[in-house]
């Protein structure tokens, strides 16, 4: 069944790429006049902000949450006016607000001549990321959902597109890093560890800030299938419009780690991430949008030994 367009979608679209050939201090003094209005008269999700932020930090002062709702705010109009920035500049323009830390890990893994599954976040700016070209020989292949109107999923495809990044729908990443271990063929498969799974979907539970969170297992599923390495991305604002991205080992190629260590980690390192700056992570993303009581236990993927439910990983 093919997705509703959204009414406006095409109206909207044109004027943010006639928005984009503005100059970044224009861009970001619009920012910094739509923020406050973004927050305190759109109010866009401002009750899942506002929840969000209760539920992960408890022992924080009313005062402290709306400091961090303030400023994610403010971040969050940067973040959109960067993401329409990307609609006009090319990728070498992009990179000159990058710098990166422990590169060469990520290039010496990407030498081996197969693939290396990035874990990532809602943190800083990501879609910049999609600009990313010091690898010039092995592709960028960003793993998304789709988008629910259809208008602004072929934009933002389009945009990461021509930036370099080479996108692969979260349903096909199987299939497609299947198809380069078959011949040989690096390439570095990025994914938003921190998206909700649907219920169907979900498949292990663990604490996340301070709550039952669900976590998808597909990055702990392809490193076991294939023997992958596994490399956390942290992206951290330095400044306005400026990023520093450093990668870490989580786990090299075909090395062996017990059960849910590779998942574990990831969202641990996260987590941390998070906890550094909380405000440039998205306080707005639907991130807890059913609890563990609402999902059946699937037999399938878990054993009870001792009361420790271990999941079975299978091909």
């Amino acid at each position: 069944m093919p997705r509703a367009v959204h009414t406006g979608s095409y109206g909207i679209i044109l004027l943010l790429r006639g928005i984009s050939y503005l100059p970044m201090p224009v861009l970001y003094l619009i920012s910094s006049l739509l923020s406050p209005l973004m927050e305190h008269v759109i109010r866009y999700r401002r009750k899942t902000v506002d929840r969000n932020l209760s539920n992960a930090f408890p022992d924080k002062s009313l005062s402290e949450r709306r400091q961090i709702r303030k400023n994610f705010y403010r971040h969050f109009t940067d973040l959109l006016i960067e993401t329409v920035k990307a609609l006009h500049w090319d990728s070498r323009k992009i990179m000159r607000h990058m710098s990166f830390r422990n590169e060469e890990l990520l290039h010496k893994l990407a030498e081996n001549g197969q693939p290396v599954l990035v874990a990532s976040g809602h943190v800083g700016n990501w879609e910049w990321m999609n600009a990313y070209n010091r690898l010039r020989s092995v592709p960028i292949h960003p793993v998304y959902k789709y988008f629910a109107d259809p208008v602004f999923d072929r934009l933002l495809y389009r945009s990461r597109s021509r930036l370099g990044a080479q996108p692969v729908p979260m349903k096909k990443t199987f299939r497609v890093v299947k198809e380069y271990m078959e011949k040989g063929k690096p390439g570095i498969f990025c994914f938003l560890a921190d998206q909700c799974p649907l219920q169907h979907e979900t498949e292990y539970w663990t604490q996340f800030l301070n709550q039952d969170t669900a976590v998808y297992l597909g990055i702990e599923k392809l490193s076991r299938r294939f023997g992958l390495p596994v490399v956390f991305m942290a992206i951290r604002k330095t400044k306005r419009g400026h990023y520093e991205v450093e990668f870490s080992k989580i786990t090299g190629p075909a090395e062996q780690t017990p059960p849910l260590h590779i998942t574990e980690t990831h969202v641990r390192m996260l987590e941390s991430l998070i906890l550094e700056n909380p405000q440039y992570w998205m306080w707005s993303h639907r991130r807890w949008k059913h609890s563990r009581a609402d999902i059946p236990r699937k037999k399938s993927l878990y054993l009870d030994q001792e009361g420790i439910r271990t999941p079975v990983f299978k091909d």
